[in-house]
């Protein structure tokens, strides 16, 4: 599976003034490395509207990969890495009124402890790239008393799929001819990918049927199931599970392989594109 070397720029109309992506996000300075990751080295820029509503970005990022995907001992291989930030900027587009993106962060084994659920908007450009980092497939409203927790209970879209254990138990090549939005190498030869909803699915019943499709199809690891309340590995991160620790000890760090966000389907462009229908149509004669 050979990785693209080019992604579309989009732009947006708006009015207000203009700023560089990381500075209406985080207000960090971009360096002359962080601009090799966009189009032509040129810094996308965003609009602020006037009324101080969340910016919106012109220009999507682009990754400049250079040749086959090939399992590395984390961050390296030749790709430009972006910030958690505009990596969740990006893939939520389009939020229910009243429901916010989820993040969550742990430091050491993953596997150890629960899942603390942050709203991103509040928290994603604070991540370090020094724990495991991850987004919710799905979106999520605040329960009444104000507190924030990415339960079924709270579910309010789905935002994207994604693939688990593409590499190792699904080989890339099952995936041929089909454009991902993102590809994350999370472990060596491992990855993960995403594959964003052209709007968001606040149908939480299809999101589970379209993704139990996906993986009876053979292109997601069996365990990976629950899109509404699942979360997915973010780029800027480590895979702390020591037995993916590098040679001198370090913890492996995430790196992404494919950057696409303007690469986006429907559900029935999913079913079609993936040769879901047999499929999907087993499903609802079983629920029916």
């Amino acid at each position: 599976m050979k990785r693209q070397n080019q992604t579309p720029a989009l732009r947006e109309q708006g009015t207000g003034r203009k700023l560089p992506f990381a500075l209406a996000t985080d207000r960090r300075n971009i360096t002359k490395d962080d601009a090799n990751c966009y189009d032509n080295g040129a810094v996308p820029e965003v609009i602020v509207p006037a009324d101080g509503a969340a910016p919106r970005a012109l220009e999507a990022l682009t990754v400049f990969p250079t040749g086959p995907v090939e399992a590395g001992d984390g961050g390296e291989g030749g790709v430009c890495q972006i910030r958690n930030a505009e990596f969740v900027a990006a893939v939520f587009r389009h939020l229910p009124e009243g429901a916010y993106a989820a993040v969550s962060s742990k430091s050491g084994n993953p596997d150890l402890g629960g899942w603390p659920a942050r709203r991103a908007d509040l928290a994603a450009g604070g991540l370090s790239a020094e724990t495991n980092n991850y987004v919710g497939y799905s979106s999520f409203y605040p329960r009444d008393d104000g507190s924030f927790k990415a339960r079924k209970a709270q579910f309010a879209a789905c935002h994207f799929l994604m693939l688990d254990d593409l590499g190792t138990k699904v080989p890339l090549e099952r995936l041929e001819g089909f454009e991902l939005s993102w590809l994350i190498e999370t472990s060596p030869g491992n990855y993960q990918g995403g594959i964003i909803l052209a709007e968001p699915l606040t149908d939480g019943a299809m999101a589970v049927r379209l993704l139990n499709a996906v993986i009876e199809a053979g292109l997601c690891d069996t365990g990976a199931t629950g899109p509404q309340s699942r979360w997915a590995r973010l780029p800027v991160a480590i895979n702390g599970k020591p037995k993916y620790a590098v040679e001198n000890g370090a913890p492996f760090q995430c790196r992404l392989v494919e950057w696409h966000p303007d690469h986006r389907y429907t559900p029935q462009e999913i079913v079609d594109r993936l040769q879901l229908a047999r499929i999907m149509h087993q499903t609802e004669a079983q629920v029916a």
